[in-house]
């Protein structure tokens, strides 16, 4: 793709997205915020820059995890490994294998300098500290919207963060905040933690009983 394509592409995300970049929308945010929420929002707005950073450094032009001269360009604390640069990221974006790029891409990250984090991992496993989490302990992922891995049914994009672990009390926060206050619509969307790939997202709509939905769900944005 032309330079001058990708850095409209770029300004264009950013401009469409403009209350996640800066944490929500000022004229319906709070005066103060849940630290726990800034937290969340924080992951959120970071997805985004995590993903562009990476992929307009002139040294780079490829997208964290599928780039494929990271063994040559970037320093890890082992050498870090290539994606295939066929210009997606591909894995689940919650996976716990090196050979996905979507758990490659927090190696590149780091290395890149982008995010303060281990550039590599001691074991393939959730309690890794080179696996990414929130506040809560809920994992935190990036992936490449693509059949067969895209986390949320109907959902658009090129790209997809999600963050898990979070009650649903507070996914409606997130949601009130950044998006449109409904769970099952828009750019930003939520699941139970644990639902398979393509799940539909669930409504804002509590139980029968009218009470808040039970148990912890993972928040996806895509772009």
């Amino acid at each position: 793709m032309p330079r001058n394509h990708q850095t409209k592409s770029f300004v264009a995300s950013l401009t469409a997205s403009v209350c996640i970049v800066v944490a929500g929308c000022a004229q319906h945010a709070p005066a103060s915020i849940n630290p726990v929420i800034k937290a969340l929002i924080d992951d959120i707005r970071m997805f985004q820059m995590w993903v562009y950073g990476f992929e307009n450094d002139k040294r780079k032009k490829a997208l964290p995890g599928d780039f494929e001269r990271a063994s040559s360009t970037l320093q890890c604390a082992i050498v870090c490994r290539d994606g295939n640069g066929n210009g997606v990221i591909e894995g689940h974006w919650d996976s716990l294998s090196a050979q996905d790029e979507s758990f490659l891409l927090w190696s590149h990250l780091a290395a890149a300098g982008q995010r303060k984090a281990p550039t590599s991992w001691q074991s393939e496993s959730f309690s890794d500290p080179y696996v990414p989490k929130n506040v809560l302990g809920g994992r935190i992922g990036i992936t490449g919207m693509r059949e067969g891995q895209q986390p949320i049914a109907g959902m658009e994009g090129r790209f997809v963060g999600c963050t898990a672990g979070i009650p649903f009390a507070q996914v409606m926060e997130i949601e009130m905040l950044l998006d449109d206050g409904h769970p099952d619509q828009g750019p930003i969307r939520a699941i139970p933690d644990g639902a398979s790939p393509g799940a539909a997202a669930v409504s804002a709509a509590g139980n029968a009983r009218g009470n808040a939905r039970a148990g912890k769900f993972t928040i996806c944005f895509a772009w």
